[in-house]
């Protein structure tokens, strides 16, 4: 099984369903910025263009509450690249270099 909170694509072909526990347990982790922890109140939404919003419910800001997922592999290391976080957007207004994530305490998101 891949990371907890990552962005997966299960393959069922034309088998029934459900799908078999062990063929869940064995899908395609296509992104996983996410936090690897349980009990993290997440949410996705998928653009018309393909790109996925990923959403994480941080407290403190330390972390990026929203990514966005492109539908490439630009560095090539096998995983979705991500194409834009809210922490990096924060730091990147002026005076705010060391500021909290301003999406902190999201908690949905809907593109």
């Amino acid at each position: 099984m891949g990371p907890v909170n990552g962005l997966r694509r299960y393959d069922i072909g034309a088998g029934p369903l459900p799908l078999d526990p062990v063929a869940a347990g064995n899908a395609t982790n296509l992104a996983n910025p996410l936090l690897s922890i349980i009990n993290v109140t997440v949410d996705m939404d998928r653009a018309l263009d393909g790109k996925f919003f990923l959403l994480q419910n941080r407290s403190v800001g330390s972390e990026a509450g929203l990514f966005v997922i492109g539908t490439n592999d630009v560095d090539g290391d096998g995983l979705l690249d991500v194409v834009f976080d809210s922490l990096s957007a924060t730091r990147a207004i002026p005076g705010m270099e060391t500021s909290a994530d301003l999406l902190r305490i999201s908690r949905a998101v809907s593109v």
